[in-house]
């Protein structure tokens, strides 16, 4: 089986042909879906087989010479995973004048959110001609928590609104490169705590800030979802038992009568983001309605 440093290294430079090149806020998710093929392709499946590896079935260190072999596999790998970063960071900036990917990143977290708060108050509230003016914006029960949901200074000192095409026409895409992140920053996290334990005094490539905080953001962004809807769907996570300790999952959408009408593969990964945007991508692909 190739290793890491065996593979063309064209396969992840190539991932964005000369006709997806930076061309305006429209590319912007076809181009960012393309880098985070690779990693969803090609480094995540790398960093499985080797966390397969060094696991031992008695939870003992495995042979030495093997263990280096892994660390240098690793090592490679996550360079390539941080030269994505990097590539990631320059198309967010060429496209949209935001520094870094992860700030695009806050960004569509933050207007998804926006968009969930807003359309939660609204579901709350009676019809608009029977209320009085601004009764919908006074159902938002702390006005500066809907302040700092339409900004993100604190990231990058950008309005929202400016970028909101780019968040728009790209922003499934985003969040399902994200999920890629998070998932292959959990499996390398897996690999690392062993690693580590079994040769401490190894050198390990770091996994750069940008990678790490936006598997962060992803994860913190999953830890607070319950419900959401799209298109009409009212889409939710369910959770089939695979083993007495393993669990797989899977995005499923349900009309207003609560009759499931699509659902996604079952999947074994953590992320709900992940499988809710793969979900959207299948109601947008077909054009499906919830009823």
């Amino acid at each position: 089986m190739a290793i890491i440093t065996d593979i063309d290294t064209q396969a992840y430079k190539n991932a964005i042909p000369d006709s997806l090149k930076p061309q305006g806020t429209a590319k912007l998710g076809i181009i960012i879906y393309s880098q985070g093929k690779v990693i969803n392709q090609l480094l995540t499946p790398i960093a499985t087989k080797l966390l397969n590896e060094a696991t031992s079935i008695d939870g003992l260190c495995i042979p030495q010479p093997i263990l280096e072999k892994i660390i240098l596999e690793r090592n490679a790998l996550i360079t390539q995973l941080n030269t994505i970063g990097t590539n990631l960071d320059t198309i967010t900036k060429s496209i949209t004048g935001l520094n870094t990917y992860f700030n695009l990143v806050i960004a569509t977290i933050t207007a998804v959110d926006l968009t969930a708060t807003v359309v939660s108050t609204a579901l709350k509230v009676p019809p608009l001609a029977a209320v009085a003016p601004g009764s919908i914006t006074s159902a938002l029960n702390d006005i500066q928590t809907f302040i700092r949901k339409t900004t993100f200074d604190k990231y990058g000192n950008s309005k929202l609104e400016k970028i909101q095409s780019s968040i728009s026409s790209a922003g499934i895409s985003i969040s399902l490169v994200n999920g890629f992140i998070l998932t292959i920053v959990n499996v390398l996290n897996s690999l690392d705590a062993i690693l580590i334990k079994c040769s401490p005094n190894s050198t390990f490539e770091p996994i750069s800030k940008g990678i790490k905080d936006s598997a962060s953001a992803q994860q913190q962004a999953g830890n607070t979802l319950n419900q959401t809807t799209y298109q009409g769907f009212i889409i939710e996570i369910e959770e089939v038992p695979y083993t007495a300790t393993v669990t797989r999952r899977r995005a499923i959408g349900k009309n207003q009568q609560g009759i499931i009408l699509i659902q996604t593969e079952l999947s074994f990964t953590t992320n709900p983001l992940t499988l809710i945007n793969e979900l959207k991508l299948i109601i947008d692909r077909d054009n499906l309605k919830a009823y």
